[in-house]
């Protein structure tokens, strides 16, 4: 669906970033304009790897059971889906304390709900099997969430005028 197609776009768009980052090189521009094809690349691989922890994410959601009533998880989807708003190019990125603010409070829905999942399996009113499950799912969300916040921390809107001024100069 949506996600797969979203990963094949990542992958082309991560191509198309590193053939252009090669013309750069061979094209003799500045080195001040070549010195940002590094920085250039890792925010694309965090979009890369935030994107296949995401995959991961809705696979194993679908092999794990039914989900569980737990209120801690509608707190975790809401968390996510914050650092999403705050961290996507697309949106527009908000400040790195805007960022790292949405972060922590993912992070606490994702031990919240880390800790009411393994209580409702030690209760067995959860299915060891599909408790199991839920937390691989929680787990590769946490690590989508994590490249994204690495990627909007370094092409927050502090660095990002910066960033393109040096690759893409203005005329004179």
């Amino acid at each position: 669906g949506a996600l797969a197609l979203a990963r094949v776009v990542t992958t082309r768009l991560q191509r198309a970033i590193g053939d252009f980052v090669s013309q750069l090189t061979r094209s003799g521009l500045s080195e001040r304009t070549a010195g940002q094809a590094p920085r250039l690349l890792r925010i694309a691989r965090y979009y890369d790897e935030a994107a296949a922890a995401a995959s991961v994410a809705v696979t194993t959601a679908g092999q794990s059971g039914d989900r569980p009533p737990l209120p801690s998880l509608d707190v975790l989807r809401r968390a996510a889906g914050q650092v999403l708003a705050v961290a996507n190019p697309a949106l527009g990125l908000a400040s790195v304390p805007d960022i790292d603010r949405a972060a922590e409070a993912f992070e606490r829905a994702y031990q919240a709900a880390k800790a009411d999942l393994l209580d409702a399996g030690a209760r067995t009113e959860l299915p060891v099997a599909d408790m199991d499950g839920w937390l691989r799912t929680l787990s590769a969300l946490r690590r989508a969430v994590e490249q994204l916040v690495k990627a909007g921390r370094m092409l927050g809107p502090d660095s990002a005028p910066a960033v393109i001024a040096n690759v893409l100069p203005a005329s004179p």
